[in-house]
């Protein structure tokens, strides 16, 4: 988003997932009772339906026989294919009593069976049994259905107990309370109770992922609109700043030319005095005077209209931002585009006026060694346009100049001659605007290479070609640099008068042993017009 990401701004991302998780565990509960019971009180009791006591009596007879005759392997068999609602154990504890508490455990049911807790002996405490006796007779013929072998009869010597322990939970609590500390173990609906939860946390994922997401970008859209807001104000206060200017500017040229025409009255009105008897001077006179009060009220007329047109600026300016500012919400877009269109062509043209107004208060402009040619197209014979800001005209050189109305730190996140530049201040970060290429330097560089290419076609001088890139007053330039390569500068609009003058002293340099052309000759040649003096040849 071009955006850090604040701490409170996490803590509630980290937030909100939790509870949506916390929210994905507590609606797997009731679905895991679900599981519950269809496994136990459905599907397991209707296919586990043996009567316990006569499976304990048929049991406790093979048992005893495979104990006497020693015979482990088929033991184990009947241990562990009786294994499922119950678990079987059998100790060798000789006594008919419930205590015994010396006994070890001898066989059991496969301890990879799905025990929910492998029994130890102080387990069995408490639990049911029946004891193994030895010398037992085998049966030698099929019981009756529903008759009961009489053991009174066929009491032997106690060889062991053969313990029958459930494996069923007591109730659901108490089931997912033990899945809860081993969720990933096979036992009873353990596999159900793994699968509900990974749907539910899964969907609680993505339910979270398409929160944030919808969030995020709300989030990037008020920024996005803050951000414009911001450059908005920002651009207004600057054309504002620079309309006051000018109306100074103005104000103070109207008393300058007030008082140089109250100068030049008083002394032709001197002058008048002294040869007041010679008339046709005097007739003179007054036509001079006359001549310049009419021009005085002429500049006078203009410099009010321009004055007041100033003024009037402002006053719109000054009403458009207060009621963008106290506009509410409904009808904020409404004054923002109102704003935008008063400030954004028009501030554009008050920086490069700017920039034009500092080479023109210049010595070297005064003194008209330099000259300034405004939105000139360099790519001529071409198909397409390629109109510069402004070229300063020198005997020595010509410079290409491009504003760029940009104010904050201004860097590159690769190599400045090739990749983007960005503008980076206390909004974020701004992509600086190009019309050829991927940067400003692209920019110059393609003008300044049309026009040298105009120049070599035309000129019978040796003409360097420059390009400078100008950014607003203020604007932070350490990570770019003030040069690029021999003939490409970057500078600040305050600093600019100084760059063009280093500029032209470093090609006079290249050029001391020639005779150098007039400003107005190079102007010439570039134009296409006739260079020269009157007779056509080079000065």
């Amino acid at each position: 988003m071009g955006k850090v990401m604040s701490i409170r701004q996490f803590f509630y991302i980290i937030l909100r997932f939790s509870i949506i998780m916390a929210l994905s565990i507590v609606i797997a509960q009731p679905l895991n009772r679900e599981n519950y019971d269809n496994h136990y009180n459905k599907a397991l009791f209707k296919i586990h339906t043996t009567d316990l006591n006569f499976l304990s009596d048929q049991l406790r007879t093979r048992l005893s026989y495979y104990l006497i005759m020693n015979d482990i392997v088929a033991l184990q068999q009947v241990l562990d294919s009786n294994f499922g609602v119950f678990g079987f154990v059998i100790t060798d504890c000789p006594a008919g009593k419930q205590d015994c508490p010396d006994q070890k455990i001898l066989y059991s049911s496969n301890p990879d069976l799905n025990w929910r807790k492998f029994p130890t002996p102080a387990d069995l405490v408490k639990e049911p049994y029946v004891v193994l006796q030895g010398a037992i007779p085998l049966p030698t013929e099929r019981q009756k259905p529903g008759v009961r072998r009489n053991t009174a009869t066929n009491q032997g010597e106690i060889i062991g107990r053969l313990y029958i322990l459930s494996n069923m939970p007591h109730s659901f609590g108490e089931d997912y309370s033990q899945w809860i500390k081993e969720p990933f173990k096979d036992a009873g609906p353990w596999k159900y109770y793994l699968k509900t939860m990974q749907v539910c946390l899964l969907g609680g994922f993505l339910i979270w992922l398409v929160l944030e997401l919808s969030l995020g970008i709300r989030r990037l859209q008020l920024w996005t609109a803050k951000q414009r807001e911001y450059e908005l104000i920002n651009n207004a206060d600057n054309y504002l700043k620079l309309l006051e200017e000018k109306n100074y500017q103005l104000e103070e040229q109207n008393r300058y030319t007030s008082a140089q025409f109250e100068i030049y009255l008083n002394r032709i009105k001197e002058l008048e005095q002294k040869v007041k008897d010679d008339y046709q001077y005097k007739k003179f006179a007054e036509d001079v005077i006359k001549e310049i009060e009419e021009g005085k009220q002429e500049q006078s007329a203009k410099l009010h209209e321009e004055l007041n047109k100033s003024k009037q600026e402002m006053e719109i300016l000054r009403a458009k931002i207060a009621e963008f500012e106290g506009a509410s919400d409904k009808d904020k877009k409404e004054t923002y585009n109102a704003l935008e269109y008063a400030v954004k062509t028009k501030f554009s043209n008050a920086f490069e006026q700017k920039m034009f107004e500092c080479i023109y208060k210049s010595p070297k402009y005064l003194k008209g060694e330099w000259l300034l040619i405004n939105s000139f197209n360099v790519a001529a014979g071409k198909n397409y346009s390629q109109f510069t800001d402004c070229i300063v005209v020198s005997k020595e050189c010509l410079i290409v100049i491009e504003a760029k109305n940009y104010l904050g730190t201004i860097d590159s996140d690769g190599d400045i001659e090739n990749d983007k530049w960005f503008c980076r201040n206390e909004m974020g970060k701004k992509q600086i605007d190009s019309l050829w290429g991927d940067n400003p330097f692209h920019q110059v560089n393609e003008y300044c290479m049309s026009l040298m290419h105009i120049v070599k076609k035309r000129s019978p001088w040796d003409i360097s070609v420059y390009g400078v890139i100008v950014f607003q007053e203020g604007s932070d330039l350490s990570k770019i640099g003030s040069q690029i390569g021999k003939f490409y500068r970057i500078t600040a609009i305050d600093r600019l008068v100084a760059m063009l003058e280093n500029i032209e002293a470093e090609a006079r340099r290249s050029h001391k042993f020639g005779k150098r052309p007039s400003p107005l000759q190079i102007e010439n040649l570039i134009r296409g017009r006739t260079i020269g003096n009157a007779s056509g040849n080079p000065m």
